[in-house]
């Protein structure tokens, strides 16, 4: 069976050509967001101080799920796949993850509307799991 991701191997189905992520988006000449650099960065770094591997990153990224693989922009892929593989090699543990990035989603959102909160200022740090930050 073919991957979500491998589309050398035949004729892309029908319902495959449909997606959005295989469609002309029209936005070629986009200039990445700050964050999606962060990310290429994080990425080199990573790869430069022997953390990460390419191999690692595209086995974390083929193994999203197919919705996930479908609706994930570039980088959000990336960012998936260096979070899985530094979590797995121990580089980070999941609580110093959550405690930079904020919770994931998973986790439920703990304020009830109409909650009163103070923000903290807002850094440098990658946005990519504070959705309410973008």
């Amino acid at each position: 069976m073919i991957g979500q991701h491998d589309l050398a191997t035949g004729p892309l189905p029908l319902e495959l050509q449909q997606r959005s992520v295989f469609a002309s988006s029209g936005r070629e000449d986009r200039v990445p967001a700050y964050w999606e650099m962060q990310v290429a960065c994080c990425m080199t770094i990573l790869v430069d101080k022997k953390f990460l591997t390419v191999d690692e990153m595209r086995r974390c990224i083929e193994g999203l799920a197919p919705e996930t693989y479908a609706s994930a922009s570039y980088y959000e892929k990336w960012a998936s796949a260096i979070a899985a593989v530094v979590l797995e090699r121990g580089v980070v543990t999941n609580e110093e993850l959550d405690k930079e990035l904020g919770p994931s989603e998973e986790q439920g959102d703990p304020f009830a509307v109409g909650t009163v909160v103070r923000v903290r200022d807002y850094s440098h740090k990658t946005p990519w799991r504070r959705p309410h930050l973008r």
